[in-house]
Order: structure tokens, then C-alpha cells, then sequence
């Protein structure tokens, strides 16, 4: 398998068009980052959970929670099983 090695990412909206599926290739550590981005929907939020929001972000650089890293041989086992889907 052979694998770009330059920053790349892709951004998978759900069939529901609810959450979307972020995908970024790190080519300095060989990882994939696998996060889910979730809506916050039309309620306004306080302006102390708007901080907090941004503060994660500023501190983490990651506006998301749920996130999980990928090596090589997890990502070739992934693409096999995409593979045999019907």
C-alpha cells in the first residue's frame, strides 16, 4: 500500500446530515486522525460556554472531542473491511 506523505484530510457528512466524519493523514507521525464532528444545533449558548468552547480549541488546537488515531496496519485493516462491504 502505498501512502502520500504530505498532510492530507477529507470531511464525510453523515447520511443523516447530522454529524460529519473528519479524516486527516499526519505524514510527520504516520497516523490518521479519525474525528467526529458533532452539530450544535440552532440553540445560542451562553457567552461562558462559548468561552469554554474557545479555550478548548486555543489549548487543544481541536474544536472536537471524539477523536481516535489510526497507524498503518489499523488503516490497511480498515480498507479491507470497506472493501468487502457489498
Amino acid at each position: 500500500m502505498t501512502f502520500i506523505f504530505a498532510n492530507m484530510n477529507k470531511t464525510l457528512s453523515c447520511a443523516c446530515s447530522g454529524e460529519k466524519l473528519h479524516l486527516e493523514w499526519d505524514a510527520q507521525f504516520e497516523q490518521l486522525n479519525v474525528s467526529i464532528w458533532e452539530p450544535y444545533g440552532t440553540e445560542r449558548f451562553s457567552f461562558w460556554h462559548r468561552l469554554r468552547h474557545c479555550w478548548k480549541i486555543l489549548k487543544t488546537g481541536l474544536p472536537y472531542g471524539d477523536q481516535v488515531l489510526l497507524d498503518k496496519q489499523s488503516i490497511s485493516s480498515m480498507i479491507l473491511f470497506l472493501r468487502e462491504i457489498p
